[in-house]
């Protein structure tokens, strides 16, 4: 299967996974969630991992090689631990809507530094692809109802327009790792690398800034057990499967490519919000819908129809 198909799949994953994360939020802290969902999904991955590989746990470490652990450990950083930190940050100064506009930044970001380390190229047909794609998942966002409207400030446009830097930085990193490299792992194993350096860091981020402390209160109050349940569901979907899925897209595809197939999450939300909210989807929000689906069938067909334009 291509990568553009995986790409896909795992929009969709993460799309599902956004509805129990919600609920997650009404029990904890939107960072803590982000620890607890990271580390969540290396308890739930390293016996996975463990039984299907065949492997035991010092092979788990030792089996990728230098490569693996140095870009994949970057991208975990600088993807999973930075991005997301920003990107957390950036719903609590301008919302999520406001957010989710500068989070289309992200397919350029990996188009360019896709370039810069690489060496990624991607035909003019691609770019317009990628480009029509980011226009439509912009009209979806800017005509979507917020509850908590925020109003915009320089802070949270810093911090939403970082996280998109950081999420593009994140998948050319990862995909650097496979770059000349002639040992293969599983996506899962290498969605684990990068989950389990993402993790380490924002722990000791979050034990130096003393939040630990506020961790542990959540953790043992009675009234968010319930949150956990959403927390363990939404680990399931968006970080243990839906990271698993990114890699393997990420290894069969050109970077900018797969961060633009990511960021059709909001496209996918749309009927699932109607299956589990009943939200009804304006004819606005259709349209913008129709125009970013339009611009993934180009972006996947770009070399077809580049050699078809070539000849006509």
């Amino acid at each position: 299967m291509s990568g553009e198909f995986y790409g896909i799949i795992t929009a969709i994953v993460w799309a599902i996974g956004i509805f129990p994360f919600s609920l997650s939020t009404r029990y904890f802290h939107a960072n803590h969630i982000n620890l607890l969902r990271l580390l969540l999904a290396t308890i739930l991955l390293t016996p996975f991992i463990l039984y299907k590989e065949n492997i035991n746990f010092l092979e788990l470490i030792s089996f990728p090689n230098q490569q693996y652990w140095v870009w994949l450990g970057l991208s975990g950083v600088i993807g999973l631990a930075l991005g997301d930190y920003f990107s957390f940050s950036s719903f609590k100064y301008i919302g999520a809507r406001n957010s989710s506009i500068f989070s289309t930044l992200a397919p350029g970001a990996a188009l360019g530094f896709g370039f810069i380390l690489i060496g990624e190229r991607i035909n003019i047909i691609g770019i317009i692809g990628i480009i029509i794609t980011i226009l439509g998942v912009i009209y979806i966002s800017a005509n979507k109802q917020e509850s908590n409207k925020s109003n915009i400030n320089l802070i949270g446009i810093a911090h939403a327009i970082a996280a998109a830097l950081c999420q593009g930085a994140g998948v050319v990193l990862a995909k650097k790792a496979y770059d000349g490299n002639t040992l293969e792992i599983a996506s899962f194993h290498a969605a684990w690398i990068r989950i389990v350096i993402g993790m380490t860091v924002l722990f000791l981020f979050q034990l130096l800034s003393k939040e630990i402390k506020n961790l542990k209160e959540e953790l043992v109050n009675p009234k968010n057990h319930k949150g956990v349940l959403f927390l363990l569901f939404g680990t399931l979907f968006a970080t243990v499967l839906g990271l698993s899925l990114a890699m393997q897209t990420i290894s069969l595809t050109n970077s900018a490519v797969a961060q633009t197939l990511f960021s059709l999450v909001p496209v996918f939300a749309i009927p699932l919000a109607y299956i589990f909210h009943k939200e009804k989807a304006g004819y606005s929000i259709i349209l913008g819908a129709l125009v970013a689906v339009g611009g993934v069938i180009i972006l996947v067909w770009r070399d077809t129809i580049l050699h078809l334009l070539s000849f006509s």
